[in-house]
């Protein structure tokens, strides 16, 4: 099986929605997305979390902002791009009506 890591894109204004709610609807917001993880468990070798925050670090050690809308990951399991394709098609996280975007790409051994 080939390994491949899944970003998920969000919106500011998807990532403030999600900020500002309560934990009983930040808990149904998660329902869809443990049923999509049960469904699919055999592929999942991390289901990952939110990210935040993220700076571009400098080659002298500094950092700027950066205006990446990554707001996840997870990490896969497929036999090829196409498996985990489909496997991320009905995704929860994959709607690009409202800016929100599932990419993936394969991990290389080294």
């Amino acid at each position: 099986m080939k390994k491949f890591i899944v970003l998920y894109h969000s919106t500011p204004e998807a990532m403030a929605q999600w900020m500002n709610a309560s934990p009983e609807q930040q808990q149904a917001g998660m329902k869809p997305w443990m049923d999509w993880k049960a469904k699919n468990d055999t592929h999942v070798l991390d289901f990952g979390s939110p990210v935040m925050g993220g700076v571009k670090v400098k080659s002298d050690g500094g950092s700027i902002p950066t205006n990446s809308q990554v707001g996840g990951y997870s990490i896969l399991q497929g036999a090829n791009l196409s498996e985990v394709q489909g496997i991320l098609a009905d995704h929860p996280h994959n709607k690009e009506e409202y800016g929100m975007t599932v990419e993936v790409h394969e991990t290389l051994s080294m």
